[in-house]
């Protein structure tokens, strides 16, 4: 799939799945998950992978945290590099690429704002993008 499919494809799913109850992400996940098996897009683990897994799965049965798993601090703790090379490699993208960018950016901040009801002409847009994306 081609970048600027994948990029519209997060965008979708974030917007699309905004009110969605905990049993309609439950049913997204499934999905998800049957259409990697069935694709084999689900990575094999080493020997030694797998036993850091169940020594992981047995400290969390037993109730103890994982550092690994505390997400709260500064985004800086992570970020995989620097701000300003994110910020110089979302620059050399093409405008479009920025754009689906910075509008998922958006997205994801504003993700509990009641969503916005498209206007007749956008949902026009909407559907000609994905024929063009079916090649319809």
């Amino acid at each position: 799939m081609d970048r600027s499919t994948r990029l519209y494809v997060a965008q979708a799913i974030v917007e699309r799945s905004r009110d969605y109850t905990k049993e309609a992400f439950n049913d997204l996940f499934e999905a998800m998950d049957a259409i990697e098996r069935r694709h084999e897009l689900i990575p094999k683990l080493t020997a030694d992978e797998e036993a850091q897994v169940a020594a992981a799965e047995e400290k969390l049965a037993r109730g103890e945290t994982l550092p690994e798993l505390d997400l709260r601090g500064p985004i800086e703790d992570f970020l995989l590099e620097s701000e300003t090379s994110i910020l110089n490699r979302l620059r050399a993208l093409p405008q479009e690429e920025q754009d689906h960018i910075l509008s998922m950016v958006a997205r994801l901040i504003e993700i509990d704002a009641p969503p916005l009801r498209l206007s007749l002409e956008q949902i026009a847009d909407l559907r000609r993008s994905l024929r063009d994306i079916k090649g319809e």
